[in-house]
């Protein structure tokens, strides 16, 4: 990767893309969202990304992968609903588990 770009909340990362889009810049092209983050949870998030990206008529979105330690199967079930979402990784996450689910994606 050339960067790695980190946003504490959903609207920091939210707002870091409406202005990047703005700006008509190089998009990121790995999204990693956590699932429990200050304003709102990740499913929310990826709901107002695949908006934003849908009003921006942008084609190319960036691979959306959960990151997570829950165990409630109501965060899987939210999972398997949401078809954007390519990945669900549990944490601690490792740079093999990282590096396999980016083999997969055919990233690398």
């Amino acid at each position: 990767f050339n960067d790695v770009i980190i946003k504490s909340t959903g609207k920091d990362a939210l707002d870091f893309l409406k202005e990047e889009i703005s700006k008509r810049e190089d998009l990121p092209s790995i999204l990693l969202v956590d699932i429990y983050m200050p304003d709102f949870d990740g499913f929310e998030l990826i709901d107002l990304i695949d908006e934003l990206f849908e009003d921006n008529n942008i084609e190319l979105q960036p691979h959306l992968i959960i990151l997570s330690d829950s165990k409630f199967i109501k965060d899987i079930e939210q999972f398997d609903k949401t078809p954007t979402i390519e990945h669900f990784l549990k944490k601690p996450l490792t740079k093999e588990v990282f590096e396999n689910t980016l083999k997969e994606l055919k990233i690398i």
